[in-house]
């Protein structure tokens, strides 16, 4: 997978500056501009935007709450992946303790960016339009994305039509907890048309995406009671070399089906990837997406039990074959993973149970 702005060194940060109209609030319920740095509790009395560039409100301070009280945050739609600084929602860097709730953010590169610092809730929100560049570079591209940042919960929200990386994007973060979301339609359908400058390439476009960088791993991440649907390539990955995450009770259905730039392989429900280890799927219902349902890559040591993985292999890529339940490892050896009380139609060793 071609994945420009993920190739970052150990200890790389991204550390936004804060930049547009440095307006501190300290009011209890107030209307802002675009560019606004928020200090204090905060509730919103109408929108903000269009934001042209930048970031829309910047969250500076510990244990605040940005309450948008049914209003919106929003970007241009036309300024997607154009500018020359990121452009961002709402930005979080190196704070603690922040609640960002009951409202709706668009038409940025990402929605929210959580970086550094930790123990975030993002709750009752609507993720949408939010719209990196088409060609796969730069650093962002998706509803959410948390860096380096520790201990937060996002929860009981839309997170629908962003990319083209992800809707919820985990980086080198420990104990995220994703618990009750619909993470939908995040499918900005990237072709080789759309970028002859880079050659072929794969969009992303996955629903919830953990992922690590450097030698501080993505670990302790719980994914529990979501919606995952009709996202552009896998619905649920679990990236290289994460380690102890658990994927619990989700519906995992039509994601990758859309198809992707040949000859790369179609979408799965829940992919697991190379060298990730002790991670857990159970409980999770997996159908109709494009390549398998519930897919082991390399990993080891992962425990796959009492999941429903039917009626997938639906995606348009043939050249590969595609099974309910997959494990690359051979015969399932010892010390590699463990399948267990999982209901299926197809599978590709018979080492799976």
């Amino acid at each position: 997978m071609r994945v420009v702005r993920r190739a970052l060194g150990v200890g790389t940060a991204v550390a936004l500056a804060v930049s547009g109209t440095a307006l501190t609030q300290t009011a209890s319920a107030v209307a802002l501009s675009c560019g606004a740095v928020v200090t204090a509790n905060t509730t919103l009395t109408a929108d903000v935007g269009p934001c042209a560039s930048g970031q829309g409100i910047t969250v500076n301070a510990n244990n605040v709450t940005l309450n948008l009280n049914g209003h919106r945050i929003f970007g241009v739609a036309a300024n997607n992946g154009t500018n020359a600084n990121p452009y961002i929602g709402v930005y979080v860097t190196g704070r603690t303790g922040v609640t960002i709730t009951n409202g709706r953010i668009s038409d940025f590169d990402t929605g929210v960016y959580l970086e550094f610092g930790g123990s975030h809730t993002i709750s009752r929100m609507h993720i949408f339009d939010n719209i990196g560049g088409l060609n796969g570079d730069g650093f962002f591209g998706e509803g959410i994305q948390l860096f380096e940042s520790d201990n937060n919960a996002i929860t009981a929200s839309q997170v629908i039509h962003n990319g083209t990386f992800a809707g919820i994007d985990v980086f080198d973060s420990h104990n995220t907890r994703i618990t009750g979301n619909t993470v939908q339609g995040n499918n900005v359908v990237q072709t080789d048309a759309q970028d002859q400058q880079h050659g072929p390439t794969i969009m992303q476009d996955i629903g919830i995406f953990l992922v690590t960088l450097t030698s501080r791993r993505t670990t302790g991440t719980v994914v529990t009671g979501n919606q995952v649907q009709g996202n552009g390539l896998d619905g649920i990955s679990v990236g290289n070399f994460t380690t102890n995450n658990q994927v619990l009770n989700n519906s995992v259905q039509g994601n990758g089906v859309t198809g992707q730039v040949a000859p790369f392989r179609d979408g799965s429900g829940i992919r697991v990837g190379s060298q990730a280890t002790g991670n857990l799927v159970q409980g999770n219902r997996v159908q109709g997406n494009g390549a398998d349902g519930i897919s082991i890559v390399n990993g080891s040591s992962n425990t796959i039990r009492r999941n429903q993985s039917f009626g997938n292999n639906l995606g348009p890529n043939t050249t590969i074959a595609n099974f309910d339940l997959f494990d690359s490892s051979p015969t399932c050896a010892s010390g590699t993973n463990t399948w267990t009380a999982n209901a299926f139609a197809t599978k590709n060793q018979a080492c799976i149970s």
